[in-house]
């Protein structure tokens, strides 16, 4: 069995799984931030070395679909945006119409 080649780089296309994937982040949050409260908490009941990692995990997944879009959104580059525009037959007329009324 052969796998599908792009034309345009001649590359295998990367597999894709639901495997789970790391990452790594720092946070920093005050001292009276929820994930702070509940660590501080924790160490008063005593739990030592909590796995901070499943808790995040939790919050991640409870958090809305809609967030995740409003946050795609917020951090696309102008450009992708434009570039995106531009491959949109509509969009591209509406870009080249705004510009040449700004002459």
């Amino acid at each position: 069995m052969t796998e599908a080649v792009s034309a345009e780089t001649g590359k295998k296309p990367a597999a894709q799984s639901n495997a789970a994937k790391k990452i790594k982040v720092t946070l920093q949050e005050d001292t009276v931030g929820p994930l702070a409260l509940l660590v501080n908490s924790l160490k008063e009941r005593g739990v030592r070395n909590p796995d901070l990692g499943q808790v995040i995990q939790s919050a991640l997944n409870s958090m809305a679909d809609e967030f995740w879009q409003e946050q795609l959104e917020a951090l696309t580059p102008l450009e992708v945006r434009v570039q995106e525009a531009m491959e949109d037959p509509q969009m591209r007329a509406k870009l080249v119409e705004l510009l040449n009324k700004a002459d």
